[in-house]
């Protein structure tokens, strides 16, 4: 009998002959003959148990409203059929974290300690507007994606049973989530649940990253049968069944780690796989979101599901699960009691993933009860394990880690800086850091791959646009912090020009930064570079003696900061200090509060009549600070009605308030009238021009009411520390609008300033104007620019072809020869530099000595230099000089 001739089985031939009959008539071989075009004698073979060929018997057995597979035997014996089953029980029987669980010396069952995972039915890619992400918000959670959530047992009896599923009845489903959502394990429960509930099905499980460079087809027909019936090699009689148990729809194939297959496009690669007989398998695939995202078009009829993530109630119940393997209770409470200490909100906030969960109960039990020493130990951790993790799929030297490292925190530090929008990274920022996804040892693609940067969606302002983020925002700021190794990219005070300092100490984006920098081992940030850290935060705090809300809040940053670095010499001295003058504010409040209450009381009502506002007899005047919601809007509303103007525009409101205040100063209930409606408008606006801020600061920091002293605190949060200083003190104010007014006013008089600087005998000064080159953002076009105004300024000599930023450094190298010098200065001014122009700066820094004429902060080893400084040539001869 050859390899396509099947018979029917004793079995099958009663089912064969019952049925014959149909809606009471019988179906006789002649009739059966007409409907196929099968011959009688064939039909009669087949009945009879002889075999015929395998299309015939299909034919037949479809005329008699049967399935092949129960009419004729498989050429595979129950025993074989037996080993498919044991094989993927085998790969479902351990946990996706074994390779991490394995070198503690611990193995799972993936039964002893799963906790059930809900599910979203996804509709669609969100689109990213320009917004900041904080803490645990995703891009990914908006309300229009979200149809339905399921619990897994909804989801097997939904969906699995029932076939429920939008486009395809599941026959074609998609389990997408971020790294460490836990897909796969969610896949592994979806295949026991089928080898339970499915018994007449076949259930395929195949690990793409395994497929290397042949098709599914191939490896199907040859690995993975091999493997199935543990042979050496596979019949073709053996392939064959294997295609009719697919063409039947008697499989569930189940394919995961889309993303783990190395290909540019591996969504597409995967639609170009099913087709053929593969196509007639129901296909349960899972993929990260931001590789689905990427290219999911390419399978537009996959109902797509989407992890959630784990609620407070399964965390503590996966910790009660996975610990109980080594203590039954001693380690799982020790843990609960010390991820509920205050302060490590946002380590349960990251441990609601799955694979984060696992690394913290994993570290959690070989490290002896206790939790790394610091925040930033727990991070490290994290990060160790999950390259340990990926190594199975990318595999990295530790050389390459660290230079990744470096590379995800020079971006991260960049999306700090940002004005807005920190956690939102636009493909062209990443490439500007990163490099090209294509490029040899791409770093942006291996970030992608091991799972530090995830595709969150487009931009809203430009849907061709990619948006990417942080595997989560905790990891952006961890990096940014493993990447610094000096406190003066922290702080640079400059009393005499704020503006050229750096005060990011003051700024709360970096509050968390500045947190995990002091929290790294001493082997990595020196405990005395620490503490002279801490010193000079004090000093710069003690400048501001007489804002009490201002070194208030430092006092508590410091006190914070000093959880994670307990050795410091004066951490005893800051909490003392923070103490007493937590005392002291909060007394002044009082006693602001009691004079309120008493000596302006008349003052309130007197305000309260003026705007026809009826007073409750028994209305505490107290409330005059905690004041009834509905009544301040209502005394908002009316004051502005009653000075005769009001406007949806925000600004215009407080310029109003303001205005009409130094009008009528000398009236009290005016006074109080206006600090009321002002604090109202706001601590309730998202965000207000620094502008206006001077003004009030300016304005109000000589009256002594406590809601004055509420207006300059909320200011201060809200302002660079070098405009509020300069504000608080008195001096002039250099706006971004003014200044960039300035430097269009000064353009030519620093051209002149610039062309009277002298070259000395090692170092040659070369000015660039960048006014027309400022903005651009890539930075290959962007060296390009510079390396034509470079050039343009040089006599006989002429540049060779710029294509990207290391041709420009090798120009550079050249220039040096041409000019016979040892050194490069190059000088840059005519606009405030972007962060991609500092960025390119850093890049060739080694080969020139680098300025910036400029009212930002610039990092080294760049140089600043404002541009309205008297002796400005001075300072730039002075800085050549220094170099010699």
């Amino acid at each position: 009998m050859s390899t396509r001739s099947v018979k029917a089985n004793p079995e099958g031939q009663k089912k064969l002959r019952s049925a014959q009959w149909q809606d009471g008539k019988s179906l006789t071989y002649e009739r059966i003959e007409e409907i196929t075009g099968i011959s009688k004698t064939t039909i009669e073979r087949f009945f009879r148990g002889i075999g015929i060929d395998r299309s015939n018997a299909e034919g037949i057995t479809q005329c008699l409203r049967l399935n092949l597979s129960d009419i004729v035997d498989s050429p595979f014996s129950l025993e074989k059929v037996k080993t498919f089953t044991e094989m993927i029980e085998e790969q479902i029987q351990r946990l996706t974290t074994n390779p991490l669980t394995a070198r503690g010396g611990m193995t799972f069952n993936s039964t002893d300690i799963y906790v059930p995972l809900d599910l979203k039915e996804r509709k669609q890619q969100p689109i990213i507007d320009n917004v900041s992400i904080k803490d645990d918000v995703k891009y990914t959670e908006t309300k229009d994606e979200i149809t339905r959530v399921f619990n897994n047992n909804e989801f097997f009896e939904e969906v699995l049973e029932k076939g429920n599923s939008p486009k395809s009845n599941n026959q074609r489903i998609a389990i997408i989530g971020e790294p460490g959502a836990g897909k796969t394990t969610f896949l592994q429960k979806v295949a026991k649940w089928l080898l339970n509930n499915k018994q007449e099905n076949t259930v395929i499980w195949v690990s793409l990253a395994d497929l290397q460079e042949q098709s599914l087809e191939d490896y199907l027909l040859q690995e993975w049968l091999k493997q199935a019936l543990k042979v050496k090699h596979t019949t073709e009689e053996a392939q064959n069944t294997l295609v009719e148990i697919f063409k039947q729809g008697q499989v569930w194939l189940l394919l995961d780690g889309v993303d783990e297959m190395g290909l540019n496009n591996p969504l597409l690669w995967i639609n170009t796989q099913l087709k053929s007989w593969i196509n007639s398998a129901k296909i349960i695939l899972t993929c990260r979101l931001n590789v689905w995202d990427t290219g999911k078009n390419y399978l537009e009829k996959f109902d797509v599901y989407c992890n959630l993530n784990f609620n407070e109630q399964q965390v503590e119940h996966f910790i009660d699960k996975w610990l109980a393997t080594v203590n039954p209770n001693k380690y799982a409470i020790s843990l609960k009691e010390e991820l509920n200490r205050t302060g490590n909100q946002k380590i349960r906030n990251l441990i609601k993933q799955p694979l984060c969960l696992t690394l913290l109960c994993y570290s959690w039990q070989l490290r002896g009860e206790r939790l790394p020493e610091t925040k930033a130990g727990l991070y490290k951790c994290f990060v160790e394990h999950l390259y340990e993790w990926k190594s199975q799929y990318f595999s990295t030297t530790s050389t390459q880690q660290e230079e990744l490292n470096k590379a995800l925190g020079e971006l991260a530090k960049n999306s700090l800086d940002q004005s807005s929008s920190r956690f939102r990274l636009t493909h062209t920022q990443v490439v500007n850091v990163l490099g090209t996804i294509d490029e040899p040892s791409s770093l942006f693609k291996l970030a992608l791959n091991i799972g530090w940067l995830n595709k969150v969606g487009v931009a809203a302002e430009n849907p061709n646009e990619p948006v990417y983020t942080f595997f989560h925002p905790s990891f952006l700021e961890y990096f940014a912090a493993i990447s610094i190794d000096n406190y003066n990219f922290f702080i640079n005070h400059i009393p005499e020009n704020p503006e050229q300092g750096i005060y990011r100490v003051s700024e709360p984006q970096w509050k968390e930064v500045i947190l995990l920098w002091l929290g790294q081992d001493n082997n990595k940030i020196d405990e005395k570079h620490k503490n002279s850290f801490i010193q000079t935060v004090i000093k710069f705090i003690d400048n501001e003696n007489n804002l009490k809300f201002y070194r208030l809040k430092a006092l508590k940053n410091l006190k914070d900061w000093l959880e994670e670095f307990s050795d410091c010499f004066l951490n005893e001295i800051i909490f003392i200090d923070y103490d007493n003058l937590e005392q002291q504010y909060f007394y002044d409040f009082h006693v602001e509060k009691s004079r309120i209450n008493h000596f302006d009381q008349s003052i309130y009502v007197d305000f309260c009549q003026w705007l026809n506002v009826e007073i409750d007899p028994n209305f505490p005047v107290s409330l005059l600070i905690h004041i009834d919601q509905e009544l301040l809007n209502e005394i908002l509303v009316l004051f502005l009605n009653k000075i005769g103007y009001f406007s949806s525009n925000v600004e215009d409101n407080v310029n109003l308030i303001i205005n009409y205040f130094l009008e009528k100063e000398s009236i009290n209930k005016i006074r109080l009238g206006s600090i009321l409606s002002l604090n109202k408008i706001l601590h309730n606006t998202e965000s207000i021009d620094e502008s206006i801020l001077i003004k009030i600061v300016q304005l109000f920091k000589k009256y002594p009411e406590y809601e004055c002293n509420l207006l300059l605190e909320y200011c201060s949060k809200h302002m660079s520390y070098p405009n509020f200083s300069r504000a608080w003190h008195g001096e002039a104010i250099i706006t971004n609008e003014t200044t960039i007014q300035y430097l269009n006013q000064q353009y030519t008089d620093i051209s002149e300033i610039l062309n009277q600087l002298t070259p000395t005998q090692t170092i040659y000064p070369i000015c660039i104007n960048i006014k027309t080159i400022s903005e651009e953002t890539n930075i290959d076009k962007l060296a390009k620019g510079i390396s034509n105004r470079i050039f343009k300024t040089i006599a006989n000599y002429s540049n060779r072809q710029i294509n990207d930023v290391y041709d420009l450094e090798n120009q550079l190298i050249n220039l040096k020869t041409h000019l016979n010098i040892s050194k490069l200065a190059l000088i840059f001014y005519g606009d405030n530099p972007s962060s991609t122009f500092l960025t390119l700066c850093k890049i060739f820094s080694d080969e020139a000595s680098i300025a910036v004429i400029t009212t930002q902060p610039v990092e080294p080893p760049l140089r600043g230099f404002i541009p309205n400084q008297p002796f400005l040539v001075n300072a730039l001869q002075t800085w050549l000089n220094e170099m010699e």
